[in-house]
């Protein structure tokens, strides 16, 4: 049986993972795991930010048996730009902006828009980032339904 398992990417809260060890199902993992230490998913410098925001808001105890440990990061050694974090007083703001570098990204440095993507966390949130998109004749395909995440062709992006 082979079981990958990453701590540090678990999108869950603790109330709503499984509940149970692997050790009190009869899984004896200790002494018989494997660090997978080289990245090749994501670029240095996603996996650099990504590893130092692990380590100052991750909580992991060494007296856990089940616990993950933070593993230093070991790229395949693609880069791109750094990650940003950034405060806006408003959400109505942070979408404004976003847009702004949507369209200044793909004027200026010629990014297609097939290689652009905006993430969020609700789909109230969505359905105001979709308005402004279409509001600034930005191209975008919006992934909210089961049927639009089955159509999606990311080469395909058009005007709505």
């Amino acid at each position: 049986m082979l079981l990958l398992y990453d701590d540090a990417q678990s999108i869950y809260s603790k109330k709503s993972q499984l509940g149970f060890s692997l050790a009190s199902v009869g899984i004896q993992a200790r002494g018989r795991t494997s660090i997978l230490r080289t990245n090749y998913r994501n670029t240095e410098e996603v996996f650099q930010f990504s590893y130092d925001f692990a380590k100052h808001y991750l909580i992991t105890t060494d007296s856990d048996p089940d616990s993950a440990p933070l593993i230093e990061p070991q790229t395949a050694g693609r880069h791109s730009l750094a990650p940003e974090l950034r405060r806006f007083e408003s959400f109505e703001k942070e979408v404004n902006t976003i847009v702004t570098w949507l369209q200044r990204w793909h004027e200026e440095r010629e990014v297609p828009w097939s290689e652009m993507c905006v993430l969020y966390r609700n789909k109230q949130q969505g359905k105001l980032i979709e308005a402004k998109l279409k509001a600034s004749d930005v191209p975008y395909q919006w992934l909210a339904s089961s049927k639009a995440k089955k159509a999606f062709q990311f080469t395909e992006i058009v005007s709505s």
